[in-house]
């Protein structure tokens, strides 16, 4: 039993110590973002990491995105402006290094979507309740008896319970 405690306790080990060196690692990268330059994390999050695209420059971690920060809070230092430092950004990498597109289509289309929408739900809306007065007009037409009062006249199987009800008693 003991054997197998120490062999969990290696794993476990073997495990966690090179996480724990990699959380270090990756927090000594960002010790400095505590001196960070106007306007440089609202930058950041506008910009997406160019080596993988998946997340934004301020909290994507690895060698590239550590290069562009480091570029980014220079530039900003110098004086030079964070569009004028999108700009080139845009112009290096592409639209696609932006977060959330500045393109009015994207709105537009959105808008586009919604209204679509919006004009299907009032049509199917319309159908279902002119579907319902339609079947609701079809019972009443069908049983036209019922609705004047009178009682419905009675059938052969109607008969037929009644006879073997009364055979009962």
């Amino acid at each position: 039993m003991k054997r197998w405690l120490w062999i969990a306790l290696g794993l476990s080990l073997a495990v966690a110590v090179p996480r724990a060196a990699s959380a270090e690692d990756h927090a000594a990268t960002h010790v400095d973002s505590l001196q960070a330059a106007p306007g440089e994390k609202e930058l950041l999050g506008r910009l997406v990491a160019p080596c993988c695209w998946n997340q934004t420059l301020d909290i994507h971690g690895g060698a590239a995105p550590d290069a562009l920060r480091a570029e980014i809070r220079e530039r900003l230092m110098q004086g030079e402006s964070a569009s004028a430092i999108e700009t080139d950004m845009v112009a290096r990498y592409g639209e696609r290094v932006r977060a959330q597109s500045s393109s009015a289509a994207l709105g537009a289309a959105s808008l586009g979507l919604i209204a679509l929408t919006l004009i299907v739900g009032v049509g199917v809306g319309f159908k279902v309740r002119r579907w319902l007065r339609a079947s609701a007009r079809k019972a009443a037409r069908a049983r036209p008896a019922a609705t004047n009062g009178a009682q419905p006249l009675p059938d052969a199987l109607d008969a037929r319970l009644d006879d073997e009800l009364r055979a009962l008693d």
